[in-house]
């Protein structure tokens, strides 16, 4: 099954560098049938029932069933917005940098251990193997013998930073 960004084209930082959001215009009766459609299908959409999409039917509650003739006539204007938006932009506080930051320790998580999926790879307890591996790959991405210039880069690279106001999280050690 193709991933939804991949089929609209969707592209990771676009919402960042767009200064017109989308907006979706709905009427309520048509929230009331996508949520019950949800509530219905929410199995087949999602296998897993402690994803995201059973969280946010959980948090709504169950679905009207008898929609009231009262409700407004009008159309509602939903613009559509980046969960992202609003943190802070302090120095350090880079939402690139922290995306690099992740995909940089996602790798030497996937250079120690392996599985079918990521999800697998991060669930799966570490073993005395893979600290044994962990400890090559550590010299092999830090050296801590080489030219000044050498440790100098490879001391700067084992040093990443998750959020905004956390300190940096040394690998090496």
């Amino acid at each position: 099954m193709e991933e939804p960004e991949e089929h609209f084209g969707v592209d990771p930082l676009a919402d960042h560098t767009s200064t017109q959001k989308p907006t979706v215009y709905i009427h309520p009766t048509e929230l009331y049938h996508i949520h019950q459609l949800l509530e219905e299908h929410a199995d087949y959409v999602e296998h897993q029932k402690t994803g995201i999409l059973h969280a946010i039917l959980q948090d709504l509650g169950e679905a009207p069933t008898d929609i009231n003739l009262t409700v407004p006539l009008r159309l509602l204007r939903l613009e559509l917005i980046d969960r992202r938006d609003g943190l802070s932009t302090e120095t350090g506080g880079d939402v690139k940098k922290l995306l690099l930051d992740t995909k940089r320790l996602m790798i030497l998580v996937i250079q120690v251990q392996s599985g079918p999926t990521l999800e697998d790879i991060l669930n799966d307890p570490v073993t005395e193997e893979h600290e044994r591996i962990w400890e090559i790959v550590k010299e092999e991405q830090f050296p801590s013998k080489g030219t000044e210039q050498e440790i100098e880069m490879a001391n700067r690279e084992r040093n990443f930073k998750f959020g905004y106001q956390n300190a940096s999280m040394d690998v090496k050690r």
